[in-house]
């Protein structure tokens, strides 16, 4: 039983195994840099980069530049709509 507490303490604990709560994109929010979206994600920062090339070598983003942090994401483009869905289930367009 310690053994088993002991290796889920060191699965929670290891970046590796850290959960995303920012979904499969992300939209930077006021002086955000990358490395601080890249921690708050949980996604290793040469990743990040590999899935918005646009961002160059850049390290400040864009204020609502939306970023991929999955391959499968989509971007949304000029005039497309965009859901927000509240942590109540709320929804409301942006």
């Amino acid at each position: 039983m310690r053994r088993t507490l002991t290796i889920l303490a060191a699965a929670f604990a290891c970046p590796a195994f850290a959960q995303s709560d920012c979904g499969a994109t992300y939209q930077a929010g006021p002086g955000e840099t990358v490395n601080e979206i890249s921690g708050r994600c949980g996604i290793p920062l040469e990743r990040l980069y590999e899935l918005n090339p646009d961002l160059g070598n850049a390290t400040n983003v864009p204020v609502e530049t939306v970023l991929r942090l999955k391959e499968s994401a989509e971007v949304p483009g000029p005039g497309d709509v965009a859901w927000i869905v509240g942590p109540k289930g709320e929804v409301e367009a942006d």
